[in-house]
């Protein structure tokens, strides 16, 4: 949820039209991230053609909306049926960039099934909290499912634990080069 709501705003401020989709329908965090109350309407209300998009959109006052899961989502499936796939087709009409923060990829299925929808999926893992086997099974099945795996993402790298574990590893060399980044006064 971090890295999705970062990346979203960091292509508001640079001017593009975004929306932010908080597509986990279990434990949506976008909203609690950014303060937001949650929305009276929200993702499933608009994919199951209960209300309009632009009903359900939350307005930050800059180029990102947001598009959120309102209490009454959770535990409805509206990703495997296609209603999920219209939404995205009338989305993509109005924004550039559409960026859309997912379950976990092993938890459910829903992932998969909303990477098929995207142009470009980001896999993010945890650093000393996803394990290789983990982290190697998710991918498998995003490309089972042939999302478009784009690129992966290691968050939350303590540089100075990591640099200790190889000399092979091109992080290890980083203590040295410390100096060279810190800010001069």
């Amino acid at each position: 949820t971090t890295i999705a709501t970062s990346l979203a705003l960091s292509i508001a401020k640079a001017g593009s039209r975004v929306l932010l989709i908080d597509a986990d329908v279990r434990r949506p965090q976008v909203a609690a991230s950014l303060g937001i109350a949650t929305p009276e309407h929200g993702i499933a209300e608009v994919a199951t053609s209960k209300i309009d998009l632009a009903s359900a959109l939350v307005s930050t006052g800059t180029p990102l909306d947001l598009l959120l899961v309102a209490v009454t989502a959770k535990g409805i499936d509206i990703f495997s049926r296609g209603q999920f796939s219209d939404l995205i087709e009338k989305a993509r009409k109005k924004y550039d960039v559409i960026v859309i923060d997912t379950p976990p990829v092993l938890a459910v299925s829903d992932a998969t099934v909303i990477g098929r929808e995207a142009d470009h999926v980001v896999f993010i893992t945890r650093w000393r909290r996803t394990s290789r086997f983990a982290a190697k099974a998710a991918v498998e099945a995003l490309k089972a499912s042939e999302a478009p795996l784009s690129g992966v993402v290691l968050n939350a790298v303590d540089l100075k634990k990591q640099s200790l574990y190889a000399d092979s590893d091109p992080l290890a060399f980083y203590g040295a080069y410390k100096a060279y980044y810190a800010n001069e006064e």
